[in-house]
């Protein structure tokens, strides 16, 4: 068997793993309507659009799951040391919870869910939302 038949043959391969997070990554940003989440509430925003997982990615069952993603500027991502997913993550953590009551719940609700990961089914579910 040829290398990349037998990285697509593992289910749960890098292969699958790296498209799968590519695609999530991008139907973050699309469900977001290609803003940041902080946009208009707190600061102005600043840098690139990023996805970030609101659920810790080693939550692998979850870390391809859209409801579990946040589309957020670099600055509201990493730099800013007031209200920052990775800067100030309480901060954010406090915020994330008054803005998005609904978002926070489902979080909450599936943070310590235990499921069996599966990156080649995650890709194809995410492959269907794109369409």
């Amino acid at each position: 068997m040829k290398p990349l038949a037998k990285r697509k043959a593992a289910r749960n391969s890098k292969y699958w793993q790296n498209k799968s997070m590519a695609l999530w990554r991008e139907l973050v940003v699309w469900k977001w309507g290609g803003k940041c989440a902080v946009n208009n509430f707190v600061s102005k925003c600043a840098g690139p659009l990023q996805a970030h997982h609101l659920i810790t990615r080693s939550v692998k069952h979850l870390q391809h799951s859209v409801e579990n993603g946040v589309c957020l500027c670099a600055k509201h991502h990493i730099f800013c040391h007031k209200l920052s997913a990775h800067g100030a993550p309480m901060a954010f953590s406090q915020w994330f919870h008054d803005a998005f009551p609904e978002r926070w719940e489902w979080v909450d609700q599936n943070k310590w869910t235990v499921k069996p990961p599966d990156a080649q089914a995650d890709y194809e579910r995410l492959l269907g939302m794109r369409k």
